[in-house]
């Protein structure tokens, strides 16, 4: 199942007889203490109408987020995004979700449509908001897989910055240290914040989107597929080792994991060489002031 939320509550039935369903033991009387909800009008206790704002700025700041969700995991079903907190709370995706479906839902910014606030010229009064939007400061996707160790089987992948212009890495359990560049920066901009490495390239990649997005997006999603493949590699050397040696099987995957991370600081690195060499042609094309004699 799935429940797509976007800076909204959706819940909507609450029934505390449930077991299934966790809430105050006070949860309606205080609704109608407040005067939220009035039983003898408004019918069958509603959470959402009850606790949560639903008016117009929902209609174009929320709702789309919520609509493309549902659209992209569930396309047969058909339904209008103005239909709002009308849609289906829940839904059973069509088939299932990958790992690199849910990164891609991350990414999404309505592309293909009008209402694509990049690829068109920067378009900060697109009326929809888009899920991935440029102030992000970072977007995961924790995956658990309870048939393996916790130390392999709990993975988060970590996109830092915009998610659309970033790399996801996968950040094992069982890690226990991380570079000294994580734990540093601030608001302006530095050459040491693992942050403001990711940030810079985005930063420079939206002064042309159409042009230099594409760049960064294939060299990232070939990199993910790479790191996916050495992923299943470790953790089968992971499996056999630890059965022998715990230690170092810890050691191997902490060693592994680290040299993912500094892979793809080095692959940023490397990206906004690229779109710096790219956008210094494009202006230097731009404002030559070429020699009308030709001498020169």
């Amino acid at each position: 199942m799935i429940l797509p939320i976007a800076n909204q509550g959706r819940l909507q039935i609450y029934d505390p007889k449930d077991p299934n369903v966790m809430g105050s033991k006070n949860l309606i009387e205080f609704a109608v203490e407040k005067g939220l909800y009035q039983p003898k009008t408004d019918g069958e206790f509603n959470f959402s109408k009850a606790y949560t704002r639903d008016d117009e700025r929902d209609r174009t700041y929320n709702d789309p987020r919520v609509w493309i969700i549902q659209k992209q995991l569930n396309p047969s079903v058909k339904q209008a995004m103005a239909e709002g907190r009308q849609s289906p709370v829940f839904l059973t995706p069509e088939k299932k979700v990958t790992l690199d479906e849910v990164k891609a839902i991350l990414r999404n910014h309505y592309q293909g449509t009008k209402h694509d606030p990049y690829s068109n010229g920067l378009n900060g009064k697109e009326e929809w908001r888009p899920i991935s939007v440029f102030r992000t400061y970072e977007a995961h996707v924790m995956q658990v897989r309870p048939e393996l160790p916790k130390e392999i089987g709990e993975v988060t992948y970590v996109g830092l910055g915009m998610a659309d212009l970033t790399a996801f890495v996968p950040y094992y359990s069982g890690l226990t240290s991380f570079p000294a560049n994580y734990a540093t920066g601030s608001d302006h901009a530095d050459s040491q914040s693992i942050y403001w490495k990711y940030r810079k390239l985005q930063t420079l990649v939206m002064t042309d989107y159409p042009k230099l997005a594409p760049v960064v997006q294939r060299a990232y999603l070939d990199w993910e597929a790479k790191v996916a493949n050495q992923q299943k590699e470790t953790e089968a050397q992971y499996l056999k080792l630890a059965k022998t040696d715990k230690a170092a099987a810890d050691k191997m995957l902490n060693d592994f994991n680290l040299r993912v991370i500094a892979d793809a600081e080095k692959l940023t690195e490397d990206l906004t060489n690229e779109v710096f060499t790219i956008r210094t042609k494009d202006i230097q094309s731009d404002i030559f002031f070429a020699n009308k004699a030709k001498k020169d």
